[in-house]
């Protein structure tokens, strides 16, 4: 995960001394995966600070993947806006006051790269899926692990009702384990 991030911000940093690029790093993990941390806020990208970026990546072994203030925070960075009416996360004062607030630029593209190499969790414990989990998010009805990630399909909507920015997903899963099961979200 964090080779990956590193290797971003070096392609990054080389596109940014010709263009305006800018990259932050949310990471996962605090005292908790679901305490998110600003770890890089969002900066103007060239070969220098590439390197600032790079040596600010910590490698950190969370033991679970909870999205979603995570997603928030990042949604938050990329878009300059304040979180929608009756949005809740879960976002320290310390990492929001991280975030520039300001109004979004309408000729730049906002994306969020979400580089991931655990399966959704809750606390240490993975959450459940079943293979008869209905095939998309029209019905809450199924596993837990069916409806949280339907919570976060539903999430990035409302955020991106408001400020549209782009979600990708690196997913890093080098024995197949669970990636097959939440690919379709």
């Amino acid at each position: 995960r964090v080779t990956a991030v590193r290797e971003l911000a070096g392609v990054l940093g080389q596109y940014g001394a010709t263009s305006d690029v800018r990259m932050a790093v949310v990471d996962f993990g605090g005292g908790s995966s679901a305490t998110p941390i600003l770890t890089v806020p969002l900066t103007q990208m060239n070969p220098a600070t590439s390197t600032r970026v790079v040596d600010a990546l910590k490698p950190l072994n969370l033991g679970a993947s909870e999205f979603r203030s995570p997603l928030c925070l990042a949604w938050l960075t990329v878009s300059g806006g304040t979180l929608p009416t009756g949005v809740q996360c879960d976002i320290p004062a310390a990492e929001r006051s991280k975030v520039p607030v300001a109004p979004p630029g309408t000729g730049r593209r906002k994306v969020v790269i979400l580089v991931t190499d655990g399966a959704p969790s809750r606390g240490t414990a993975e959450y459940p899926f079943s293979r008869s989990d209905p095939a998309d998010c029209s019905s809450l009805a199924g596993s837990d692990g069916h409806q949280y990630m339907c919570g976060l399909e539903s999430l990035w909507s409302k955020l991106t009702a408001t400020q549209p920015v782009e979600l990708h997903v690196v997913a890093l899963d080098a024995s197949n384990a669970w990636w097959p099961t939440v690919e379709r979200y």
